[in-house]
């Protein structure tokens, strides 16, 4: 329940944020990167919780306040796209928690990380290289990608 009241309250807060189409933010990254944070790419993310002497609620709790707190500090939105526990030692007591997420910008847009705008743009500069794309086409593709990579 107080998830969801969380996740609500994010998501009524973002009503009001401006529209912002090259967010350059990548300090989520470098923040959670501590705490476990895994770049899966194409913009999903992951975090896991392991515990000798906690319940799976409890480790799931933990793993969502850090991706709260990640996300507030690094003006992101997330969204869970799943969750999964395990039980990994020999004996299967030992819970570990893994939710899978996605970043969204205040503007409800999909974050790009600097790993993911360097895979675009390589793609883009293949597309005009063949002549899918014209050069007008990539300068304008690109432009969000380049202000990304270059923060």
């Amino acid at each position: 329940m107080k998830k969801l009241i969380i996740l609500i309250f994010m998501s009524i807060s973002t009503l009001n944020a401006q529209k912002n189409d090259c967010t350059a933010n990548n300090s989520f990254y470098d923040s959670g990167s501590s705490l476990g944070l895994k770049e899966l790419g194409e913009n999903n993310w992951s975090i896991s919780k392991k515990g000798a002497f906690k319940s799976s609620n409890a480790l799931e709790n933990e793993a969502i306040k850090e991706i709260i707190f990640l996300t507030s500090k690094s003006k992101l939105l997330y969204e869970v796209v799943r969750i999964e526990t395990n039980r990994d030692d020999d004996y299967g007591v030992i819970p570990t928690v893994t939710i899978f997420f996605k970043l969204k910008n205040r503007d409800g847009s999909d974050f790009v990380s600097k790993k993911d705008a360097k895979t675009k743009l390589l793609k883009l500069k293949e597309l005009m290289d063949l002549g899918l794309i014209t050069k007008k086409e990539f300068d304008d593709k690109s432009e969000c990608l380049k202000k990304i990579l270059l923060s």
